[in-house]
């Protein structure tokens, strides 16, 4: 299918960030890909079963390039994969403060005199 217009993007765009030109065309791409595939989708199934099974290839296929758009912003973005990122270990805490209640120091038992 033909593209009538160049799709612009939905997305403000920062042209302070370093990578914007990439990121400004993986954008482009992903809106481009997405209004494709909306559009293939859009049409009347037709009755022939090869032609739709090129329809459903095509679909697929523009969908692959909408989800490896959508991984190159989250990458440029700097954004990890959900559940990747791994908080770090808490200190722990001394055991008096475990407790939650002060305890003083036990009182220690006296040495036994010494026998020389």
């Amino acid at each position: 299918m033909p593209m009538s217009q160049p799709v612009q993007s939905t997305v403000p765009i920062d042209r302070r960030v370093g990578n914007s030109r990439g990121l400004t065309q993986a954008y482009l791409l992903r809106d481009a890909l997405a209004t494709q595939a909306l559009a293939l989708l859009a049409v009347e199934p037709p009755e022939d079963v090869k032609v739709r099974c090129s329809i459903a290839v095509a679909a697929t296929s523009l969908v692959k390039g909408w989800e490896a758009a959508c991984d190159r912003i989250r990458i440029a973005r700097g954004r990890p994969l959900p559940g990747s990122l791994r908080p770090s270990a808490k200190p722990q805490r001394s055991q008096s403060r475990q407790s939650g209640l002060y305890s003083p120091p036990k009182p220690q038992a006296p040495e036994p005199p010494d026998q020389t």
